[in-house]
């Protein structure tokens, strides 16, 4: 660039999204159930969310995986309703330009 020299590279790193769905329903004799007051702090507020509003969509980058606490979770209770979750798991490639002069 205007005689200068520089070295390019593209650089890719992956990020996921995750969206937890609730649905009313009663759960299984065998289900695990757990109510949401009782989630660890970190996602209680997400999968309340999911219950009031129907899901929760957590963008790309605020969790690496899937928290934990909700691969152990199929159904939540909140007031007097049983809801069940889901999970839906988004990818998504980030490209990042880099640009180093050498001389």
């Amino acid at each position: 660039y205007e005689g200068k020299r520089y070295r390019v590279g593209v650089s890719r790193s992956w990020s996921a999204s995750y969206t937890i769905e609730a649905s009313p329903g009663g759960p299984p004799e065998d289900a695990t159930v757990r109510a949401v007051e009782e989630l660890p702090p970190d996602v209680r507020d997400e999968v309340r969310t999911a219950v009031t509003e129907g899901s929760y969509y957590a963008p790309y980058g605020k969790w690496d995986a899937l928290p934990a606490p909700l691969n152990e979770v199929e159904y939540v209770t909140y007031g007097n309703e049983s809801y069940e979750l889901s999970y839906v798991v988004g990818d998504a490639v980030s490209e990042t330009l880099t640009a180093e002069r050498v001389e």
